[in-house]
């Protein structure tokens, strides 16, 4: 990896028990008002986008993208819902902030199923993390997970709430834009729709950890961040996405970059699908290549090849 963050040399991160509460309480809420929204654009506008609230901005393969009109009105409400949530801790002290941004929201199909995106949403491990930063964003300098405070269980698999954080690459090597980090909330899982479908869910919030370090002698500006997606089963082999994101990068940024950077990680999304591809080519191989090592030593015939079709991420 090219860049090196003080972020793995770092003492461990300590959470409250009241932080704890006041992040599960306010993603909750995050979650009720997308879907809330998910269901007035599925349900009621039958998958229409309402043209007098949002604007076209861009779109790849069957995602599109749309921009608010009247900017505000949608991070405004969200804020009016989470009136309840402990937003005066210092831990979301930047809440208002990101969301005043400009809401965007994401609409579209891709192949697969709600589990292989789930099953790609959930990183425990540096490894998976890097991984899956890397195959969403392609130009990723550095991740790590932060502190972990409710991981996957057997019986909720895709369950996770905890604090990350991933910089990017600047497109110019840090000389006309530097490269942007966020520190995030992330908090995943499935849950069911107001007619009982299933669906899965994936939240990122960016907040304020007070152990977390400046970057600026690193070239890298803090960019505010929170992104909310939504997976339903359409078809035995198409998910519909739906995403109410918002993104303030900060700093002075070339307009025509500051698109990029953002339409690129709102599209990431697009990409979890083949991610889950490959990581299950990559368990099939580490299986095959055990079961050749046990074959080998029992004296049986040796094992077939598997193709393994993996990115490398150094941490």
């Amino acid at each position: 990896m090219s860049y090196r963050f003080p972020i793995q040399s770092m003492p461990r991160f300590e959470v409250t028990n009241l932080e704890h509460q006041a992040s599960k309480e306010f993603m909750q809420e995050l979650l009720n008002h997308t879907i809330r929204e998910f269901e007035f654009h599925s349900y009621h506008n039958r998958g229409i986008i309402d043209a007098r609230r949002w604007k076209p901005q861009t779109h790849r393969n069957d995602i599109e993208l749309y921009r608010e009109r009247r900017v505000g009105v949608t991070g405004g409400t969200l804020i009016n819902s989470a009136r309840d949530c402990r937003l005066d801790l210092p831990l979301f002290s930047s809440t208002v902030k990101t969301l005043a941004s400009p809401t965007m929201v994401l609409t579209g199909y891709g192949h697969g199923r709600v589990e292989n995106a789930m099953s790609a949403v959930v990183t425990e491990s540096q490894h998976d993390l890097a991984l899956a930063v890397k195959f969403k964003y392609h130009d990723v300098a550095d991740c790590a997970i932060l502190k972990t405070l409710e991981p996957p269980t057997e019986s909720n698999p895709f369950h996770y709430l905890g604090f990350k954080f991933f910089a990017r690459k600047s497109p110019t090597e840090g000389h006309l834009f530097k490269h942007r980090h966020s520190v995030y909330l992330e908090f995943s899982g499935v849950t069911q729709s107001s007619k009982g479908e299933q669906l899965g869910f994936h939240l990122m919030h960016s907040v304020e950890l007070s152990m977390f370090p400046e970057l600026s002698d690193y070239n890298s500006i803090r960019a505010l961040q929170s992104t909310r997606y939504i997976y339903r089963q359409k078809t035995n082999k198409t998910v519909e996405v739906f995403m109410l994101g918002n993104m303030d990068l900060s700093g002075h940024i070339f307009k025509p970059l500051a698109n990029k950077f953002t339409v690129d990680v709102f599209f990431g999304v697009t990409r979890l699908l083949e991610l889950a591809k490959v990581r299950r080519l990559s368990q099939m191989a580490h299986k095959q290549r055990h079961f050749g090592a046990n074959a080998a030593a029992l004296g049986g015939p040796p094992a077939c090849n598997v193709v393994h079709s993996q990115y490398y991420y150094q941490a």
